[in-house]
């Protein structure tokens, strides 16, 4: 029979620790090399060997070099106004050096990964932000939205939470205004749990602006993520985050300055929350383990490395759940639109996944040849209709776009209300609140009245008679009105017409001609 032994029990105590917290280091460093959002936009692509490409290469470069050391950099280079390249990275106020060097030497890369060919391009990593523009934005305020993502989870009380949020925030604005980093960090109780929040401004602008652009920030909450678990909405110099859960940061974990949000600030003040008031995290002790003791540490660590990967792919996941996430074709779509309420209808997958039992055939309300529509409920128990696209109904991205646009914009009482979409590679849905009362053909004009299926077919295949690309493949007029009264008629056979696969089909230069006219006048048959 074993016996136990305290040394052995605090050794095996300091090898768990130790364990944990390089799986908390892990996947610390995990987040430092997956953007969260891209924004990519030009009017003229540039080409891999030109004067731009170069001149963005070494502005890169720089910020790499010169970044980690305060936490931000801006730089210009080349003179030309067509060619030059203005560029700037911003880390997290609390990261540490080599903390800010991982960030920024992704993100360096992976701007040029993410926008190859664009002449302003921005991305945002989780704890660090790269932008670069053909323009020159240095001390210049920004203040459209151009990322917003939140939390699915909705919290308790949501009108309480949505009040402290808006006084936590703005507090932190009037912080950051008169920071040296043009940061804030705090929290506010709500119940018994704590709400934490931190804004950012990129250095280059004065407090003024830092505080005008955060609140302006701010509008968006109310249209985007009232009530959410977390939310995160940035413009291109400012961001404003808040979050139920701290786990991710290490200036939400080290006891941040407390902000009582029972009282709004007065205009112009501004609490001392700045990053200087928590500093850098703590630095635990030193020790040394002996040979023994190392070997023991090593073949745990070997065999925890399974239970790491599971753990990283676990994390992932979970980040992907709590916030919606798009192809960045359908956000970047958004974010260019003037409404705040359409940047905040993109869902994610698993959300979708989740409300239709992972789209079960018992949840299938019907379809056609555009795809299959199914019941839902999303987790604060609304009941929902997901349009599911059939991957080969011939509607692309752009068309989808078009028609996610269109329908958010409209507004009639017979119109069921659009709720949301996805859409990633060949997936494309489109989410509506789940009519509960009445029937849907109450909104069919009731002077069309009822008619045989027959009698409607047969109407069909006639209109498809009459649409035929040759002239002389469709019938008369006489013929018409003959197949239309007479049912004892045989009608011909329809076939797939030319014109339908005209799209597909290959053109030779000889099928047109140079500055020609073709008339066609209409003669009676």
């Amino acid at each position: 029979m074993l016996s136990k032994s305290p040394k052995m029990s605090k050794q095996l105590r300091k090898i768990v620790i130790l364990i944990l917290l390089g799986i908390r280091a892990l996947l610390k460093k995990l987040i430092h090399i997956y953007p969260r959002f891209r924004l990519c936009r030009t009017t003229t692509a540039y080409a891999a060997n030109s004067t731009f490409a170069t001149n963005l290469s070494v502005a890169l470069m720089t910020l790499r070099n010169t970044t980690a050391a305060t936490g931000f950099n801006a730089t210009t280079v080349g003179n030309s106004s067509f060619d030059s390249v203005t560029a700037l990275a911003l880390c997290r106020a609390s990261l540490s050096s080599q903390d800010c060097q991982t960030c920024v030497d992704a993100a360096t890369l992976g701007i040029r990964n993410a926008c190859p060919s664009e002449t302003m391009a921005q991305v945002w990593y989780t704890l660090c932000m790269v932008r670069y523009s053909r323009m020159n934005f240095i001390n210049k305020s920004d203040s459209s939205i151009a990322l917003v993502l939140f939390n699915t989870l909705e919290t308790p009380n949501p009108e309480e939470y949505d009040r402290k949020v808006k006084i936590l925030i703005q507090n932190l604005s009037y912080a950051a205004g008169v920071s040296d980093t043009r940061s804030a960090v705090a929290k506010t109780s709500f119940g018994t749990r704590n709400i934490y929040g931190y804004v950012d401004c990129t250095r280059d602008i004065n407090g003024s602006d830092c505080t005008t652009c955060l609140l302006n920030a701010a509008y968006a909450i109310p249209s985007c993520c009232s009530g959410k678990w977390a939310g995160w909405i940035a413009t291109p110099t400012c961001s404003i985050q808040f979050n139920m859960d701290p786990i991710d940061h290490d200036d939400w974990m080290n006891n941040p300055p407390e902000i009582n949000t029972d009282i709004s600030p007065a205009l112009g003040a501004s609490p001392a929350v700045g990053p200087s008031e928590y500093g850098r995290p703590p630095h635990g002790g030193r020790g040394r383990l002996n040979g023994k003791e190392t070997s023991i540490v090593i073949a745990v660590v070997v065999s925890f490395i399974p239970i790491v990967g599971v753990a990283v792919r676990w994390r992932v996941r979970r980040g992907k759940g709590k916030r919606v996430v798009a192809t960045e074709e359908i956000t970047t779509t958004m974010m260019e639109t003037e409404s705040i309420e359409v940047r905040s209808f993109v869902y994610d997958l698993d959300v979708l996944v989740a409300a239709t039992d992972n789209f079960s055939p018992a949840n299938r309300l019907g379809g056609g040849g555009f795809g299959s529509v199914y019941r839902g409920k999303l987790a604060s128990n609304e009941e929902i209709a997901v349009k599911k696209l059939r991957a080969g109904s011939m509607q692309g991205i752009k068309e989808f776009l078009n028609e996610v646009t269109l329908l958010v914009n409209m507004q009639h009482r017979n119109l069921v209300k659009l709720l949301g979409c996805y859409g990633e590679g060949e997936e494309m849905m489109l989410t509506r609140r789940l009519k509960q009362e009445g029937r849907l053909m109450e909104l069919v004009d009731v002077t069309m009245g009822s008619f045989p299926q027959e009698d409607v077919l047969r109407c069909i295949q006639i209109g498809l008679l009459c649409c035929k690309e040759s002239v002389q493949d469709r019938p008369t007029i006489y013929s018409t009105l003959v197949m239309l009264t007479d049912n004892s008629v045989t009608l011909p056979l329809g076939h797939q017409d030319n014109h339908i696969m005209m799209e597909n089909a290959p053109m030779s230069p000889e099928s047109f001609s140079n500055n020609s006219m073709t008339v066609s006048l209409a003669n009676g048959r």
